[in-house]
């Protein structure tokens, strides 16, 4: 088994471009299969969870600051929230999609979905979180001057019915590509 706090970085690094190579934006289901399915050949246990996600832009979390409270619409224009998972569109889930690795980091391989540069808002492909245990329902970290809130939820999501969660040509392809990446980076696969 692998150190997991060593490997997520470099699995970071790496998986979110070769997830795209064969997925939209809006990957959730498929990027936490590949990622569970990535750190499954380092020994390293996990668990899809659901969850909502509100993203608010760098202008919203300096408000924050200066006001001592959360902004409200009145405060400044330029304050932008995104939401991941809060609404069903045509063929979505109404759910965000990460994984939960060895009960200690929620990793997200789909967050750059709320990417709106307009509005101030550039994640990154990939974002590992550590989580505290017991997991609280709200778990809120900084990234990139940027401030993301995850909220936990239970919906009851048939996975193995979603042609994205499981073996098919696309996820294979990006397993295989990313444990190449990370096997020429040093990390080398306990399966």
């Amino acid at each position: 088994m692998h150190d997991l706090e060593k490997l997520l970085p470099a699995f970071a690094s790496v998986a979110r471009a070769e997830i795209r190579r064969d997925h939209l934006a809006g990957s959730c289901v498929a990027s936490t299969w590949i990622t569970l399915e990535v750190m499954r050949h380092y020994g390293i246990s996990g668990r899809p969870v659901t969850v909502r996600v509100n993203v608010y832009n760098h202008s919203f979390v300096q408000h924050e600051r200066r006001l001592g409270r959360r902004p409200t619409t009145d405060d400044a224009a330029d304050i932008w929230v995104v939401g991941v998972g809060f609404q069903k569109e045509e063929d979505g889930l109404g759910t965000h999609v990460v994984a939960l690795l060895d009960n200690k980091f929620l990793v997200d391989a789909s967050i750059d979905q709320a990417n709106n540069p307009e509005h101030g808002i550039i994640l990154p492909g990939v974002v590992c979180v550590r989580i505290n245990t017991p997991v609280s329902p709200v778990l809120t970290c900084d990234v990139e001057g940027q401030r993301l809130t995850y909220i936990f939820t239970n919906t009851d999501i048939d996975f193995n019915s979603l042609y994205d969660w499981g073996r098919n040509p696309q996820t294979d392809a990006a397993v295989s590509r990313i444990l190449a990446h990370l096997k020429d980076l040093g990390f080398r696969p306990c399966t």
